[in-house]
């Protein structure tokens, strides 16, 4: 049994095969090391990596990491630990012309030291989606009703954008903001 479960919405659990050694077309792989195949990675908003059972010690965590073939370079995606055993992870592999284009994506989770894991988090946090494609929605929003005037381009979308996450950091992900787009930013 695997220590590692991945759930993509609307496909079939995966269970990560553990490898160690040369494998064929994925470089080397150390022990503590888990791969599995996710197919038409374009097509995945979001995905769920959790333990299947505590790991061995609460001195280190999980990576989650990504590559796209020839498989030779992993990115980081993030993280799973004892005292957090889940993670729902929103790619934006619909957003990368380089992995949407792919037939498939392999994911990789790796045993790493707390501070290793800490460090990446710090130093390369997972990127957020839901913000980069509401900016590019609004962005061509933007340029469509541009089109219409003629006119030198106007920072006042990103104004807006700034504005409302500073106000509102969470605007994107509220009730209003879906119910009411005029409201979803307000400053008072």
């Amino acid at each position: 049994m695997s220590l590692f479960g991945v759930v993509v919405p609307g496909r079939p659990c995966l269970a990560p095969t553990q490898v160690t050694g040369q494998a064929p077309a994925l470089g080397t792989f150390q022990s503590g090391q888990w791969v599995c195949d996710l197919v038409n990675p374009g097509e995945i908003s979001d995905l769920v990596c959790f333990l299947t059972s505590p790991l061995p010690s609460n001195n280190e965590g999980a990576g989650i990491y990504y590559s796209v073939a020839p498989f030779t370079d992993w990115e980081f995606m993030g993280v799973i630990t004892n005292n957090r055993p889940s993670v729902l992870l929103s790619p934006g592999w619909s957003l990368l012309p380089q992995v949407n284009q792919q037939p498939i994506v392999k994911l990789g989770v790796s045993l790493e030291s707390a501070e290793v894991l800490q460090e990446k988090l710090l130093t390369k946090p997972p990127p957020d989606v839901k913000k980069e494609y509401a900016r590019r929605v609004a962005l061509n929003l933007y340029r469509y009703i541009e089109s219409f005037q003629g006119g030198a381009a106007m920072p006042l979308l990103d104004q807006w954008f700034q504005r409302c996450a500073s106000h509102n950091p969470a605007f994107k992900h509220s009730r209003s903001a879906r119910r009411s787009p005029d409201t979803a930013c307000t400053w008072r």
